[in-house]
């Protein structure tokens, strides 16, 4: 004979997909101040990161230290809205320590920034090369079309920032998916009825 089987209801609703919510809160809020916080640290040293630039007036040279592999750009500074690096690029020249020529090859993309410290220059990028070796690289600039501009070596900007802002959005992102997956379960380990 079958018998029927009744539980019996304490009243009390689980307290554990409450706190499951509760933390689930928690980890998106601070996941995302984390990341946040990360993420602005990183915009501004990006923004900083040209005024870190080796630079020198021009006509002239400047000397970097480099890491071989290391991928540099050459950059122009000169006031806006005037353009020297159209007759620049043929008279730049790049040399390792020893003096042998470094290939240079014309960047893919336009990347300007605003040159620190005085409010109307502009930097573009003029030639993109690859580091063949630890050691000094000297990089000449000849005379250029307009007067004021200075030349600039240093990383590939735009890079730079993707690479600076990478790793706060995937924190954000990773810190939204956890805070779901934990909403989700406690959503499931909720009594129904």
């Amino acid at each position: 004979m079958n018998t029927p089987v009744t539980t019996r209801s304490t009243g009390q609703p689980q307290r554990t997909s409450g706190r499951r919510f509760i933390t689930a809160a928690l980890v998106a809020v601070v996941g995302l101040l984390a990341a946040t916080v990360w993420g602005v640290v990183a915009l501004v040293q990006q923004h900083q990161l040209p005024g870190t630039f080796p630079r020198t007036a021009l006509p002239g040279t400047v000397t970097v230290q480099v890491e071989s592999g290391a991928e540099l750009i050459v950059y122009t500074e000169a006031p806006r809205g005037q353009n020297a690096t159209t007759s620049l690029s043929a008279e730049l020249l790049v040399a390792n320590g020893q003096g042998s020529p470094v290939d240079i090859r014309p960047v893919g993309a336009v990347i300007q920034y605003d040159a620190p410290g005085a409010g109307t220059q502009v930097g573009t990028a003029i030639g993109a090369l690859v580091a063949p070796a630890d050691g000094a690289l000297t990089v000449t600039g000849g005379q250029p079309a307009v007067a004021a501009a200075s030349l600039a070596v240093g990383p590939d900007l735009a890079m730079a920032w993707l690479r600076a802002l990478l790793g706060p959005i995937v924190v954000g992102l990773a810190t939204v998916v956890l805070a779901l997956v934990l909403a989700v379960s406690g959503a499931r380990s909720r009594p129904t009825g």
